[in-house]
């Protein structure tokens, strides 16, 4: 498999005319060009793109938003009316627990929630104390992480945290969630995640995708995507013929607490065909605004 994929690579880098039918070629075997073609100024920009799109699908794929089943179960948001509040499912007991990952200068998230639950366990290395007090917080100086010696594990998180009763956890750390995610042995213990992921557009490097494939699938094995909003600080990128965020918030809920189930966002898109047989299909998925009064 090794010597077709580098013998396609060969003729893609050289015989321009059949650049597109190798291309999907190469899609249906799976092939993935090397980091040599991708990175080379040779590389033919339209195959390229296409390889794009379809990293941009399979990311698309992973954060498709499933429907909460029970109607009693509610939406809210906590926190800023604008960059420091999240959309959560509002479920909370007075014995659960919340894990906050980064504080920056803006807690009303954590601040409104720690009224309705036992304890909030807050982590950032960057501040020397919190921007308000809150009377049922405890607050960790220390970094959250699995290379640097002396930084603290979302196991050892845990441990902190009562281990008989559920626990939320909210992650925003400025792109250490990809590390943080790839290495955690399991996330069951959290019954809802709120998290920011950042650095999306950097899918077009090979190593990033993996890497963000990778932590998305481990999520997404326990976790269910229920709510999806693109951070608007960063504006969007074209790649691969879809609009990227670079930045989206994304609620989850554990898959063994809640039911949910997956619906079509494009109503009749099973009956679409791509119509050049010989191209991908141009993605439409990533995400779609459902707020166009907003743009």
């Amino acid at each position: 498999m090794k010597f077709y994929s580098k013998w396609i690579s060969s003729i893609l880098r050289n015989t321009p005319p059949l650049n597109r039918l190798i291309s999907k070629l190469a899609y249906l075997a799976n092939l993935t060009p090397g980091p040599s073609f991708e990175g080379s100024a040779m590389a033919n920009p339209e195959t390229q793109n296409f390889d794009f799109q379809r990293r941009v699908v399979e990311l698309s794929r992973l954060l498709r938003v499933e429907k909460v089943v029970d109607p009693k179960l509610r939406y809210s948001r906590f926190g800023n009316q604008f960059d420091g509040g999240y959309v959560i499912v509002n479920d909370f007991k007075s014995t659960d627990c919340l894990a906050s990952l980064g504080v920056g200068n803006d807690i009303t998230f954590d601040s409104q929630i720690s009224k309705l639950i036992s304890v909030v366990h807050f982590y950032d290395h960057t501040v020397n104390e919190l921007p308000q007090n809150i009377e049922n917080a405890i607050f960790y100086r220390e970094e959250i992480g699995y290379v640097k010696k002396g930084s603290v594990t979302l196991e050892e998180v845990l441990l902190r945290l009562n281990p008989t009763e559920d626990s939320v956890l909210k992650m925003d750390i400025e792109g250490s969630e990809w590390e943080v995610l790839a290495n955690t042995v399991s996330l069951e213990s959290f019954k809802q995640i709120v998290i920011e992921f950042h650095g999306l557009q950097q899918l077009i490097d090979l190593n990033n995708f993996i890497k963000m494939t990778y932590a998305l699938r481990k999520l997404h094995s326990t976790h269910a995507p229920v709510h999806l909003h693109a951070n608007n600080y960063v504006p969007v990128a074209l790649i691969g013929n879809c609009l990227v965020p670079d930045v989206i918030e994304v609620t989850y809920l554990n898959r063994s607490q809640y039911e949910t189930v997956t619906f079509d966002s494009l109503p009749g898109s099973e009956l679409d065909n791509p119509n050049s047989t010989f191209l991908p299909e141009i993605a439409l998925s990533f995400p779609m605004s459902s707020r166009f009064d907003l743009i």
